[in-house]
């Protein structure tokens, strides 16, 4: 037995991983952008929780501001949450107060300084959209809708929108309609 103690931190890590992999969300600090301390088990309070991974300076973010607030009012109605997430310390608690203020956002913006949250969402881009179950298990992945479906091609007005579209599907207890989907927009460092 005592030669395979070597092995614990590695069992640990691959335990650790494997959760992640199974797209488990819940249980995890993190903090609101106000220093509120939050644990993401809030998920199982709601019909799903939609997560979106946001960037204060990524024009794509920006832009969707409008679009997301929106989103986050017609999903109420269903008892969906929308919660938009700051990943990592590249930008200051201000930068992301401001972002708030400066776009009016109606939503709870979350700050996930150690980037638990985006590795158990497998997250790569912002923003990139997550909807989640009560059990904390993701059901989509990909894109908001298809007016940035890919680099330098963008819509005035979207034609497709998967995450609505795929909330009101849960929600009825119908095949979702839209597959994951590839996020476009700037990578999360």
């Amino acid at each position: 037995m005592y030669r395979f103690n070597y092995l614990l931190p590695t069992l640990l890590a691959l335990v650790i991983t494997l959760r992640c992999s199974a797209q488990q969300c819940t249980n995890i600090t993190l903090r609101t952008i106000y220093g509120t301390t939050i644990t993401t088990n809030f998920v199982r309070h709601y019909n799903a929780t939609v997560f979106v991974l946001l960037a204060p300076e990524c024009p794509i973010c920006i832009n969707y501001t409008p679009t997301l607030n929106k989103l986050s009012t017609q999903l109420k109605a269903n008892n969906i949450q929308l919660v938009g997430v700051f990943c990592g310390t590249l930008y200051t608690t201000h930068n992301y107060q401001q972002f708030a203020q400066r776009y009016g956002i109606n939503f709870p913006l979350l700050h996930d300084a150690n980037k638990q949250l985006q590795r158990a969402l497998a997250g790569t881009h912002t923003p990139h959209c997550f909807i989640v179950n009560r059990k904390g298990e993701i059901i989509y992945n990909g894109l908001l809708d298809n007016k940035n479906a890919t680099l330098g091609a963008h819509r005035t007005t979207a034609t497709i929108n998967y995450v609505l579209d795929n909330c009101t599907d849960y929600i009825n207890a119908t095949k979702l309609h839209h597959a994951n989907t590839t996020p476009v927009g700037c990578l999360i460092e």
